[in-house]
């Protein structure tokens, strides 16, 4: 009989790193059943407003996590048409989602987010993603700015990207 390899460090990590995602996946899809696919986490974001030109902290701290979601992809109109801002909020249509586990309060914070090539002509409501400094900036669609300070560099640049990307794709 051959003997078993013993279990690497290596493999141990990647064992981890797959049972934190499918747990995260399993809690996020409490927040949102339309959850499709986690594309990035993070330990540890902290949430900022910029309300009267200064950053003010909100009482929103934890894992950061961004996915795609199932709905966009029932709405194939969506890809067609431009749709005003109002009827993508209140019909949920975005495509993609941010979420914070807060460790703060039961209440988690949340941003949804649709590319911006399919929203009306609306330029003060489009969504804009930034990286000053240490924060990563986002202006929703109603235009309300946030900063999102990642504790991890790479984690912080690679949601950037990935940000720019799902808005500005």
């Amino acid at each position: 009989m051959p003997k078993e390899e013993p279990i690497t460090s290596a493999e141990q990590q990647q064992t981890f790193d797959i049972y934190r995602k499918a747990m995260t996946f399993n809690i996020l899809s409490r927040y949102d059943p339309q959850v499709h696919q986690l594309l990035y986490l993070s330990s540890h974001c902290v949430v900022y407003e910029f309300i009267d030109n200064d950053w003010s902290k909100l009482d929103y701290q934890g894992t950061i996590c961004l996915y795609s979601r199932k709905e966009y992809e029932k709405q194939s109109n969506i890809q067609q048409h431009s749709l005003d801002t109002k009827t993508i909020i209140s019909n949920n249509l975005f495509q993609f989602g941010i979420i914070i586990f807060n460790r703060n309060k039961p209440e988690n914070f949340s941003i949804g987010i649709i590319p911006n090539k399919f929203i009306a002509n609306q330029s003060d409501k489009k969504l804009i993603v930034e990286q000053q400094n240490e924060l990563i900036i986002v202006k929703d669609l109603l235009g309300t700015v946030y900063g999102l300070w990642v504790f991890d560099s790479k984690d912080r640049e690679m949601i950037y990207k990935m940000l720019d990307y799902c808005i500005n794709q």
